[in-house]
């Protein structure tokens, strides 16, 4: 290749890609992580590649921030498979969109391996599907959901826990010490101190959850300036880092995951297979027109095809099972199957 020629490539590498067309590239990649890729919209999807250098440009940078991180697993993965359920020009999927854009085009590859790296360094962690009980030395039975990562820091002066990822169940105990330590939970948007308690905390993409069960927990978002709350048993909370939300019934039913169950009660379809979306690495999805079915129930989570074919049957779907073209397998509950009357559970 001539000097000049070689020279111009570098150049193309290195001029920054405009927002339209980065947007553009991700909104592609979540569509192409759906249960159903048809040969239209593969070719629709190689001829917007080959319209223009950005756009190939763009292409390049998601794979290679893709390969970066390796297994896509959460807080990404969540964000990939909430776009992907949603409704093209939708306003979550675009929402979602714009955050994948920051992920993939504002120099977060780096974050996320640290991120990962945490993670694989946690004291403590659970696989996608997995729960864990651990006892820690003052007695306390901490309980790990899917896909969690813990760390513990216990001194002379507190025990604290510090929540990397995912959701735990906290059962604490009295502590021997003759001046007891502070129990503390820190999570990426606050922290929690427990008042003699059982509790449980989840960590979500833009808040945390926390729902008390006995005692009483106090909460200081990181930003609220000192200010705190205190939450009592049969209240539950979500907070960001600088504001809490009016307080919930704690329902026990959602703390059934303890012992690998899901449960629930009167939840639309799409969000139902979302939640059990954390349990697998299989990608759910659903059509539009019937993702406002209901479901209830009790689900063992350590069988999801049974969890699949009873879906089924009950609300009378067609089951698509694909390959995705990513990788993995996606399963799609689609039209309803033919039959005499309405069907079960549509609102």
């Amino acid at each position: 290749m001539h000097p000049a020629s070689q020279q111009a490539n570098v150049d193309l590498q290195i001029l920054p890609i405009p927002e339209p067309v980065a947007q553009m590239a991700v909104d592609w990649f979540v569509e192409l992580q759906s249960a159903q890729v048809s040969t239209a919209t593969r070719t629709q999807w190689l001829a917007w590649r080959n319209a223009h250098p950005d756009h190939e440009r763009a292409w390049q940078r998601i794979e290679a921030v893709r390969g970066s991180f390796g297994s896509v697993s959460s807080p990404v993965k969540s964000t990939i498979v909430r776009a992907a359920l949603s409704a093209r020009g939708s306003i979550r999927r675009k929402q979602t969109v714009k955050v994948l854009g920051v992920l993939f085009f504002a120099g977060t590859g780096a974050w996320m391996v640290e991120w990962q790296t945490r993670v694989l360094r946690a004291d403590f962690k659970t696989a996608i599907g997995q729960q864990r009980t651990v006892y820690l030395e003052d007695g306390t039975e901490l309980v790990l959901n899917t896909d969690t990562a813990v760390n513990l820091h216990f001194s002379a002066t507190e025990r604290r826990i510090e929540l990397v990822t995912g959701e735990i169940l906290v059962s604490t105990a009295k502590d021997s010490r003759i001046a007891s330590r502070p129990f503390l939970v820190d999570a990426p948007h606050g922290r929690m101190r427990a008042l003699g308690t059982v509790f449980s905390v989840r960590e979500q993409d833009n808040a945390t959850t926390l729902a008390v069960f006995d005692g009483a927990v106090e909460v200081w978002p990181k930003r609220l300036s000192g200010q705190s709350t205190v939450v009592h048993a049969g209240e539950q909370i979500s907070f960001t880092t600088t504001d809490i939300m009016p307080v919930s019934v704690a329902d026990i039913v959602n703390i059934a995951w303890k012992d690998n169950m899901l449960v629930v009660k009167d939840m639309r379809l799409d969000d139902f297979l979302q939640a059990l979306g954390r349990y697998s690495d299989v990608a759910f999805s659903c059509a539009e027109n019937v993702a406002a079915l209901r479901v209830s129930g009790s689900y063992p989570l350590h069988n999801i095809d049974t969890i699949v074919e009873a879906l089924s049957v009950m609300l009378g779907l067609h089951v698509e099972k694909t390959k995705r073209f990513w990788g993995g397998q996606a399963i799609r509950f689609g039209q309803p199957i033919k039959q005499t009357g309405q069907v079960a559970f549509k609102r």
